[in-house]
């Protein structure tokens, strides 16, 4: 039995009234013994309580008790319980930030004890059911991905009730990137000055041009460049204008370099 109470509560339940005659409790790596009070009451149910703390670790509870006909219990009762007050903690690979770059990618989650995982989520997907483990401890899973960033998360408990929540991002780099025009949509714009948003399946930084396919390093920089998502905040055409254009976009991402679209 398992409780991360540092003053548990011991409940008994007889078949028959009874009393109980002795009750301890024995600090299994100590060997420090605490009587409990069970007072002379007969009666089925009790409950016996610490007047203090208990450190953590694993304890011996043993006890004997009679019927009111004097008949002892035989054997004596006796039961391990451990006290467990710490949440577990956890190591996940591909670890925080990590880019994976080969398909299919594997996914290790590592506990400091035996746990029962409620919860693993991957961009809000439920993933659990692909994960194995041979001992509670080290869950597994192989997984084949889109590229982009992942975002996992994990919930779980040990034997004790201590739950753990943990939130952990990595990113999918299998392919080149994916270069996508979000807005204007369908590259049409009523206004001469608007907004592009241009997003990537990888993380890269990206450059643009009008017109004219330069080389990524004489591109013009977006506004904001960081990760997946790459904005010019006021894109200008002259008025007089009329023609139709080419939006040349060049991202560059660490490892697959230079990719294009237009």
């Amino acid at each position: 039995f398992y409780t991360n109470s540092l003053q548990p509560t011991i409940s008994i339940e007889f078949f028959e009234p009874a009393v109980i005659t002795y009750a301890r409790i024995t600090n299994k790596n100590t060997g420090a013994i605490i009587s409990l009070e069970t007072g002379t009451e007969i009666s089925k149910t009790f409950n016996l309580s610490l007047e203090g703390s208990l450190p953590e670790g694993e304890y011996l509870f043993d006890m004997n008790a009679k019927n009111n006909k004097n008949i002892f219990m035989d054997p004596q009762f006796s039961s391990i319980f451990v006290i467990d007050s710490t949440p577990p903690t956890i190591t996940i690979t591909p670890a925080n930030g990590e880019v994976a770059n080969s398909l299919p990618a594997a996914i290790r989650l590592q506990f400091s004890e035996e746990v029962q995982l409620k919860k693993i989520k991957i961009n809000s997907e439920d993933f659990r059911n692909l994960f194995t483990t041979v001992n509670n401890k080290i869950f597994t899973a192989s997984v084949n991905f889109t590229d982009g960033s992942k975002i996992m998360e994990i919930s779980a408990n040990d034997f004790a009730q201590n739950s753990l929540e943990k939130t952990s991002t990595f990113i999918i780099d299998s392919t080149p990137t994916q270069i996508t025009l979000v807005k204007p949509k369908f590259g049409v714009s009523s206004n001469y000055t608007f907004e592009v948003i241009i997003d990537t399946d990888n993380n890269a930084e990206c450059r643009y041009d009008l017109d004219d396919n330069l080389e990524y390093e004489f591109m013009e920089r977006f506004t904001v460049t960081t990760g997946t998502r790459h904005t010019i905040k006021s894109f200008g055409i002259n008025k007089d204008n009329q023609a139709i254009h080419r939006l040349f976009v060049k991202c560059k991402d660490n490892v697959y370099g230079i990719t294009s679209k237009s």
